[in-house]
């Protein structure tokens, strides 16, 4: 993992806070919501097509996600809404987040859970994801001193045969030094308070953070399932869709 500094007293900043904050094994919990769509200037647009993006951003803010951790694990989940489970519009945007993320400090690893074809599947993530550089810009977050760090890379999609460039960007807070972060997006010397994951449509906003929580009820280990690498993924991604395709 790369990390670009802009300014020399931000190591003493990230110093201070490790000191403080490593003598706490408490757990904490942080809420996080989507942002809704911006809906577009009226050129162009058709009554439909402004009404279905109120649409849209009414089901989304139902979407929450819960980000768990401790010092040395985390694990990040949609949360379950059963009684919204028959609603289309809902269940269309919580998919998005749908994967729930493990990230492992002390033995260095990363997994992503999901089900593919009605199997339950332990994703094997690099460790080191993602190459941050940290900007000299800031901005408060509930009242968190917040420094901005951008991210792009290439993937290798192997059902179109092709590479897909993605970008994130992340408001992370050396105030909380924990690398965790929203949907993976982790790595960086600070709890990620806000991130946009590129082009996706997928923008997390924080509503709250609980320290000392007890009894969270999570598990902070992946479930005993198959574990396969990314390429093994892609290739049975791969496999899904000619399948779906005859």
């Amino acid at each position: 993992m790369k990390v670009i500094l802009k300014k020399n007293i931000f190591f003493l900043f990230i110093l201070f806070n490790n000191i403080i904050y490593s003598q706490s094994e408490s757990i904490t919990k942080v809420l996080y919501k989507l942002v809704p769509y911006a809906i577009p200037s009226d050129r162009g647009l058709t009554k439909e097509q402004k009404e279905g993006i109120v649409k849209e951003n009414f089901a989304r803010d139902k979407v929450e996600c819960e980000l768990t951790f401790t010092k040395n694990k985390s694990v990040f989940s949609l949360i379950e809404k059963p009684l919204l489970n028959r609603d289309f519009d809902y269940l269309k945007e919580a998919v998005l987040v749908s994967d729930k993320y493990y990230n492992d400090v002390v033995n260095q690893k990363k997994t992503r859970f999901e089900e593919l074809g009605g199997e339950n599947l332990n994703i094997i993530l690099p460790y080191h994801q993602y190459n941050w550089e940290i900007t000299s810009e800031t901005k408060k977050i509930n009242d968190y001193t917040c420094y901005k760090a951008i991210c792009r890379w290439n993937d290798f999609n192997m059902r179109r045969n092709s590479t897909d460039v993605f970008s994130a960007e992340a408001w992370f807070t050396p105030q909380i030094p924990s690398s965790f972060g929203p949907l993976g997006l982790d790595g960086l010397p600070g709890l990620v308070l806000e991130a946009n994951y590129g082009a996706s449509g997928i923008h997390f906003y924080i509503v709250k953070i609980e320290f000392n929580v007890e009894n969270p009820k999570v598990k902070f280990d992946p479930p005993t399932v198959q574990y396969i690498t990314e390429e093994e993924h892609q290739k049975r991604l791969a496999k899904e869709y000619e399948n779906m395709g005859r």
